[in-house]
């Protein structure tokens, strides 16, 4: 396995949580809980598959050097904010808790919306927000389609390849 893999896998994370927004229903038959509960529970697994792009990426012996230099850069540099609010979701749901970074702190806040129209369709839709230190908030799928843009990004600036990181052969 490689980190190229890694990468694909947040893809796929990423289509489900997207699938997994919004649900057409009938106001006699809501929406089970459960899938709430599995749109949370795709919601950190892509956080959690796209922070560990970092380690994969300095575990591969078969990257380039290049590449794994600027992932490091970037860790400790903590200067791209959708990959540190990434990082803080990632962290604190696999830990229960963040590290000591501000940079990296980050909160989900859930909300769950119904529109019905007159006729008594609705749709139900899964908004979760990311609040980051200053109190800022962020919409969860646009911030995770950003952190995995910006691996993409990096890998690309960094590998030899110049189709690397954009998921196309």
């Amino acid at each position: 396995m490689n980190y190229q893999e890694q990468l694909e896998r947040a893809r796929r994370w990423l289509k489900r949580l997207e699938q997994a927004s919004s649900h057409a229903n009938d106001i006699h038959n809501p929406i089970p809980t459960e899938k709430h509960e599995e749109y949370e529970d795709y919601l950190y697994a892509f956080f959690q598959n796209c922070w560990h792009v970092k380690d994969w990426i300095l575990g591969d012996a078969g990257a380039p050097k290049r590449l794994q230099e600027a992932v490091r850069k970037v860790d400790e540099e903590g200067k791209i904010l959708p990959l540190m609010l990434c990082s803080g979701v990632a962290n604190g749901s696999k830990h229960l808790r963040q590290g000591r970074d501000r940079k990296r702190h980050a909160k989900t806040v859930g909300e769950i919306l119904v529109d019905i129209d007159p006729e008594g369709n609705s749709e139900t839709t899964y908004a979760y927000k990311v609040i980051d230190d200053d109190r800022d908030s962020h919409e969860a799928i646009e911030l995770a389609r950003q952190a995995l843009q910006e691996w993409e990004t990096i890998i690309r600036k960094n590998s030899d390849a110049p189709d690397a990181g954009t998921g196309n052969p």
